[in-house]
């Protein structure tokens, strides 16, 4: 694996770790507006042989609890991998490219914001980009990746 892509996978990282933390968060709300909108059972209708996992209030609950907790755990991990990576990052000396990859990879701002913030062209952003990457020492990454 060449050097470039080990430290882009390690920056990706937290970017890719929330991602997960927002399906997770997407799966808990779908799983409240469940609960909030589950009817009382109707016995004066016709017999059904058993309750849908949709309208079982038990299991609800218990998706939900797991859920939250494991939003909990996600974020925790994904504070640890934020604080790696920003160390990496910090090892950048020049100022814009510092901003760069702190924008990019801790923000997660898009390349469009970006480039407004930083006032310079896509096209500059993209060469910048690359330089920043260049200019992390690989030898850290690996050291945090391992950690």
């Amino acid at each position: 694996m060449n050097e470039t892509k080990i430290k882009k996978d390690f920056l990706y990282s937290y970017r890719n770790h929330m991602k997960k933390i927002r399906s997770l968060e997407e799966k808990l709300c779908s799983v409240k507006s469940k609960i909030e909108n589950i009817n009382a059972i109707d016995y004066s209708k016709e017999f059904s042989p058993g309750i849908s996992r949709d309208t079982n209030l038990e299991f609800l609950m218990d998706r939900k609890i797991s859920l939250e907790n494991r939003i909990s755990e996600e974020y925790l991990r994904s504070l640890s991998i934020k604080n790696d990576i920003t160390k990496v990052i910090e090892a950048v000396d020049d100022p814009t490219l510092y901003r760069i990859l702190e924008y990019f990879f801790i923000d997660m701002k898009s390349v469009e914001k970006i480039c407004h913030k930083i006032d310079r062209s896509e096209r500059q952003f993209y060469r910048l980009y690359k330089n920043a990457i260049e200019s992390i020492p690989v030898d850290l990454v690996l050291e945090m990746s391992v950690a």
